[in-house]
């Protein structure tokens, strides 16, 4: 789905989308996202340069997180695979997202800009795109099903068919 299209079905809905979004990032409880960015943003300084180690979040933020505010709630992850992943594998595992996403961008360029590819390719991209920017506020690289359907679209966007790329 487009951009123009998702904003217009959102303004159709009197703006409920992107008010809940919106909302969810905004709330302040302890398990809320904005203080679970703020406290991996600055309590990540002794492990930013090759981390925790993969699927160690759980247990490192169960030392991070503030005691006193502590609820029933518990977070076992992150809200953002960006601040997850240089959490648990370090600059190596943050740069290596980052390219990726370079790359989605680059190549959106160039079939959308430059005439590159076909439309499948595109709606490709602009999945690839979709899942990356999803991964700020959510975890959709921790799924499964959402992976897998990655996978497919970078396939599919790279133009790799019957063995060679385009």
């Amino acid at each position: 789905m487009s951009i123009p299209v998702f904003l217009l079905i959102d303004f159709l809905m009197q703006g409920r989308i992107s008010g809940l979004a919106l909302a969810q990032i905004a709330e302040t409880g302890p398990a809320s996202r904005r203080v679970i960015y703020e406290t991996i943003w600055t309590q990540n300084n002794m492990t930013a340069l090759f981390g925790t180690g993969p699927g160690s979040f759980y247990d490192v933020y169960l030392g991070l997180e503030n005691r006193a505010t502590m609820g029933t709630k518990f977070v076992n992850l992150a809200h953002n695979d960006y601040l997850q992943v240089w959490l648990e594998m370090g600059l190596i595992g943050l740069a290596i997202m980052l390219s990726f996403v370079l790359y989605t961008a680059y190549r959106l360029i160039k079939l959308v800009f430059l005439g590159g590819g076909t439309r499948l390719q595109i709606a490709a991209g602009l999945s690839t795109a979709a899942v990356m920017i999803a991964s700020l506020v959510d975890y959709p690289l921790r799924t499964i099903a959402l992976c897998v359907l990655l996978s497919y679209f970078t396939v599919l966007m790279a133009g790799i068919d019957k063995g060679r790329a385009r």
